[in-house]
């Protein structure tokens, strides 16, 4: 059973395998009553980049859980469902300082995801189109504006709203 919300866009042009994947995190998620659901459903195309950045946040007493992002990518989705409720309710523990480094080490990734979300898509945040664009209007150097979006980022990711 698709979620309603998957036939909208951008979901709409995932391939089958994208959706599937795409249901199974969103399924997982919700079943933690993970906060940053709509987060995960506005990236649409871009949930196997989520999945993979995610892998990558190193957390030493979940290094051998790392493998659950590997194994959603690889469409190989036996065996991680409970893999991935353990990672995520860790995550919901994890330090904005902690997320923020992590942004950094893969600034450029980030960027990419968040630059495929329409602004419109953001209102559930609090972070409006306008909003978006006055943080990010800034007449510096290309290197600050993307330092700029991953704070962005980051305020997007605690949001609570």
């Amino acid at each position: 059973i698709f979620h309603h919300c998957c036939l909208k866009k951008p979901i709409v042009k995932c391939d089958l395998i994208g959706l599937n994947k795409f249901n199974l995190v969103t399924n997982v998620l919700e079943s933690v009553q993970w906060p940053l659901l709509k987060f995960l459903r506005l990236l649409g195309d871009n949930i196997n980049q989520w999945i993979q950045l995610l892998a990558k946040i190193d957390m030493p007493h979940l290094k051998t859980l790392q493998i659950w992002g590997t194994k959603l990518v690889q469409q190989d989705l036996s065996h991680v469902s409970v893999l991935c409720v353990e990672r995520l309710i860790s995550m919901r523990s994890l330090s904005e300082q902690h997320f923020k480094d992590v942004l950094l080490q893969d600034q450029h990734d980030w960027v990419h995801i968040v630059d495929k979300m329409h602004p419109s898509m953001l209102d559930g945040f609090g972070l409006e189109g306008s909003s978006y664009e006055q943080f990010m209007a800034t007449p510096d150097a290309v290197d600050l504006k993307h330092l700029r979006k991953t704070e962005w980022v980051v305020q997007l990711f605690y949001s609570q709203k």
